[in-house]
């Protein structure tokens, strides 16, 4: 079984589920959470209405979890990330459509480094770029939670720990972050994918 926490982009709710993986938005994602299950004691963060409603419905919406200062700070740094990214010949483009070639091997050689990945339509048939990179860009990916000080500190953080302690997570492990951007006017159909 796998856990999930999302956040509303632009507010500091939170939504946690069990249903599928780890996912935390920030107007970006960080996610799978790898984890054995154990049964809990008294919460230490979560409320005993929060922890019932987990076990109930498999979700838990915690406004305030993240504050507005921590989910600023994540959103400049990667501001920064982007700023500093130089496309080159592999970089890749995300599409959960045509996931092959150039686009799987760009994934494969992100999972223990910090890349950028552009929207489907950030190119002309050509190749030129035809979107300004600050917004062409669909995710920022897949090991910022080790690669990356402002991320790393986010991800290991104590309110993450205690948590996972919470809904009685033994021996977490995150495998995988990104950010993931949601560009206006831009961006393919994200269909189900792996």
């Amino acid at each position: 079984q796998t856990t999930g926490i999302q956040a509303v982009h632009g507010s500091s709710s939170w939504c946690v589920t069990n249903r599928l993986r780890i996912i935390m938005r920030i107007g970006a994602m960080i996610q799978p959470l790898q984890h054995r299950l154990c049964a809990t004691a008294m919460p230490t963060v979560l409320t005993r209405d929060q922890l019932d409603r987990w076990r109930h419905d498999g979700v838990i919406v915690w406004p305030g979890f993240v504050s507005a200062e921590a989910i600023d700070g994540l959103k400049r740094r990667a501001s920064e990330i982007v700023d500093a990214f130089e496309p080159d010949a592999d970089t890749g483009v995300f599409s959960t459509r045509a996931q092959a070639g150039q686009a799987d091997a760009a994934l494969i050689a992100s999972a223990d480094a910090v890349h950028c990945f552009f929207e489907e339509e950030a190119f002309d048939v050509d190749g030129r770029m035809v979107v300004p990179k600050s917004r062409s860009i669909n995710k920022i990916g897949h090991a910022l939670h080790d690669r990356d000080a402002v991320f790393d500190s986010f991800s290991h953080g104590p309110a993450l720990a205690a948590l996972a302690t919470d809904l009685g997570l033994v021996d977490p492990q995150v495998w995988q972050s990104q950010v993931i951007f949601k560009q206006p006017g831009i961006g393919g159909e994200v269909r189900w994918h792996q």
